[in-house]
């Protein structure tokens, strides 16, 4: 078997040093039994294997064997639409590209900018793209040609035959409530900066809010503060204004690990950081390096890597079935959220 293993590299490394050219006729097995001082069944295999991995075809019935043309790189262009802004993003696109180029394909990515979003779906519509992943604008409210996946969005009303890859916010969202009551937190706030676009975070919400009605908490509606100003820099306004609604507070639950840490700078301002415990989403790596809070591990990894899949079932068969593809998400670091005795 060591034997075998070791005429196979020796083969395939003269294969992609080019050594034999494309479409001419590989080396006989009485040629390479002879070389390798090896028997016809041990030569036999090496060649089927040889073929299986595509260095090799056979022809027809006495025709022999021939070295393949090898593929073409890129197979086709596929395009990515949507933001690059933060490490949650850069993560998914660090395996969008491994995966589009171990496939043999070239990814192109697009990150125009909300004013010139639709002109640059026009534009990528006119040139030879074979498919689009679409993550963070919504979904497109026109028809497209193009075979389209969304990531990390959801689809509020699929019945336009749509593909999405996407974490399971809302159960993300009901596992980080769950944790916090369960550990004593009643005086419990919601705070996001969604807009109407992003239906992942409407799921967030809709997480904490539900879990927090399961557990009898009054005034659900009066306790989620959507705000753009929950931002670095800006937010201690509103969330004064929160807390001056529901001064008891002991828990911020957020939508995304940016908001966490507005408001926990926030809070440190206010002198409330030892007083407040702030949970975020999304598992930012550099952000748990400097704060110490919960999150929801959504997997973009993951997410890009399944999205890569479908774009390509549905680029090579176009009569493939949407898929609706939802990743689970984990809870990290919940031994930051207090206790309340």
């Amino acid at each position: 078997m060591r034997k075998t293993e070791t005429i196979l590299e020796i083969l395939r490394t003269e294969l992609r040093d080019g050594i034999y050219p494309a479409a001419t006729r590989f080396p006989s097995e009485m040629k390479l039994m002879s070389r390798f001082s090896a028997a016809r069944l041990t030569i036999n295999k090496i060649t089927e294997q040889l073929v299986l991995e595509g260095f090799l075809e056979r022809r027809k019935q006495g025709g022999g064997t021939f070295v393949r043309e090898p593929n073409p790189f890129p197979l086709g262009h596929i395009a990515y639409l949507g933001p690059i802004n933060n490490l949650y993003y850069s993560s998914m696109l660090n395996a969008i590209q491994r995966t589009t180029f171990l496939k043999g394909y070239a990814l192109t990515i697009f990150s125009p900018g909300e004013n010139l979003i639709n002109y640059c779906i026009e534009k990528i519509g006119k040139a030879k793209y074979m498919g689009i992943l679409v993550c963070g604008i919504g979904i497109i409210p026109y028809p497209v040609s193009l075979p389209l996946v969304y990531l990390d969005n959801g689809l509020p009303n699929n019945n336009m035959g749509l593909s999405s890859v996407t974490c399971d916010n809302y159960q993300g969202a009901c596992n980080m409530a769950k944790t916090a009551l369960t550990r004593g937190h009643r005086e419990i706030l919601i705070i996001t900066t969604l807009s109407q676009i992003e239906y992942s975070r409407q799921l967030r919400v809709k997480g904490f809010s539900d879990t927090l009605k399961q557990y009898g908490i009054q005034n659900i509606e009066q306790r989620i503060f959507s705000d753009s100003r929950f931002k670095k820099f800006s937010a201690k306004r509103p969330l004064t204004d929160a807390l001056s609604q529901f001064p008891e507070t002991t828990l911020l639950l957020t939508d995304t690990d940016e908001v966490a840490v507005a408001v926990y700078q926030a809070l440190c301002e206010m002198n409330l950081q030892d007083k407040i415990a702030v949970t975020g989403f999304g598992n930012i790596n550099i952000i748990h390096d400097m704060f110490n809070f919960a999150s929801v591990e959504q997997h973009p990894n993951e997410i890009g890597i399944q999205g890569v899949h479908e774009l390509l079932k549905r680029i090579h068969d176009p009569s493939t079935k949407p898929q609706e593809i939802t990743i689970e998400t984990t809870l990290v670091n919940t031994e930051a959220i207090p206790w309340i005795r």
